[in-house]
């Protein structure tokens, strides 16, 4: 407004005719751009908020439908043009100095009937193939689940639900789980919660087993059967400008060993490995196994658990695992950047939804290489 230019036409010497004069177009004409990423209702924010376009209300296929359109147009109008204009500056009358051009009714009459003739094909294709976000998000999304939770006991917020098959489940009630790469139906609960609830462990306690009552409700409606339920606390805190920063808090509860109670896993670190290496030695030297007359051995598994351990036995040897109490859990912090700008609530999900926890836990790290690398190619 001041240089009666944009920024990129003033560094490489191009000027607009009569720009003193077309202010308030040349305003419209960038207004224009800049509704393409306003957050929550751009072309920008519509593809990169998966999978949660279906709360909006209203299916934004539609939007792309006409965003492509133009941008299609405007590229064979600025071609063929030779680079004379855009087609806002052509619908606006906007010229640059040295590349004029008339506006003629029968140009203007192609250049409308072929975006019109764009869009139309764009939303017959989409209706053809029955392509819609709706339809996209349930591709995309075959994890998530919607389960009925009472809203009101996680102050308004919902809960995110992701089932699926994983090997990442380490579980008391399971001692396979801790010796060979095998996959357990696991379920993932996520929920956001204001900050100064999510900082209270009592509300923490209370909210945990609150969603464990209500997931086993549906787990019998539904008729599936987690053998471990994991718990992602998470708040939001957003920055100045366009950094958050999100915290969470990981719990776990095991369906067939109840009376563990909701904890915050086992305890893994760099020395995990070296335990089970010198526990599937010990085992293998005392019964000489792999045999040679290629007989199969047999090994009686045991284990206990007490508060703070959980222990496998194998002719008589120990591998020991730390149990981690509610009230030990660690707080995580993660930094993200917001951009393209969209609600924070939605990049959050979309980190948990492509990644399962967009924050690494060391803990399942050096749980799942030991058993991967050591157990299982020796057990």
């Amino acid at each position: 407004m001041t240089i009666d230019n944009s920024i990129g036409k003033a560094i490489v010497n191009i000027s607009w005719y009569n720009s003193s004069y077309k202010k308030h177009l040349l305003l419209f004409k960038y207004i224009f751009y800049f509704l393409f990423f306003i957050p929550n209702f751009s072309l920008i924010s519509a593809l990169t908020n998966f999978p949660f376009l279906i709360n909006f209300g209203y299916d934004k296929i539609l939007s792309i439908q006409l965003a492509v359109s133009l941008i299609l147009i405007d590229l064979i109008m600025f071609l063929s043009s030779c680079g004379r204009y855009h087609a806002i500056d052509y619908i606006l009358d906007i010229k640059i100095n040295g590349m004029h051009y008339n506006k003629l009714p029968l140009v203007s009459l192609s250049y409308f009937l072929s975006f019109l003739g764009c869009f139309l094909t764009l939303n017959f294709t989409c209706h053809r193939y029955n392509f819609d976000f709706q339809n996209l998000n349930r591709s995309l999304s075959k994890e998530i689940y919607w389960e009925h939770y009472s809203e009101d006991l996680y102050h308004g917020n919902k809960p995110m639900i992701v089932k699926k098959k994983s090997d990442e489940v380490f579980t008391p009630s399971e001692i396979l789980s801790f010796l060979f790469h095998k996959e357990y139906n696991q379920k993932i609960i996520y929920l956001i919660l204001p900050e100064k609830v999510f900082n209270s462990a009592d509300d923490r306690k209370k909210i945990c087993y609150n969603l464990i009552d209500e997931s086993i409700t549906n787990d019998i409606f539904k008729s599936y059967k987690p053998i471990q339920t994991k718990i992602v606390l998470t708040t939001i805190k957003e920055g100045n400008f366009f950094e958050y920063y999100n915290y969470s808090y990981t719990y776990f509860f095991d369906r067939n060993l109840s009376e563990l109670g909701v904890y915050g896993g086992i305890i893994g670190d760099s020395l995990t490995p070296e335990k089970y290496f010198n526990f599937v030695k010990k085992v293998i030297g005392k019964k000489g196994f792999p045999t040679t007359d290629k007989k199969t051995k047999y090994y009686d598994l045991k284990a206990s658990l007490s508060k703070d351990n959980y222990n496998i036995f194998i002719e008589n040897e120990k591998l020991s695992f730390k149990l981690i109490r509610f009230e030990d859990v660690e707080k995580k912090a993660n930094f993200q950047l917001n951009f393209p700008p969209q609600s924070v609530i939605y990049r959050s999900h979309y980190f948990n939804l492509t990644d399962g926890n967009f924050q690494v836990d060391d803990n399942l790290y050096y749980l799942k290489f030991a058993r991967d690398s050591i157990s299982s190619n020796n057990l």
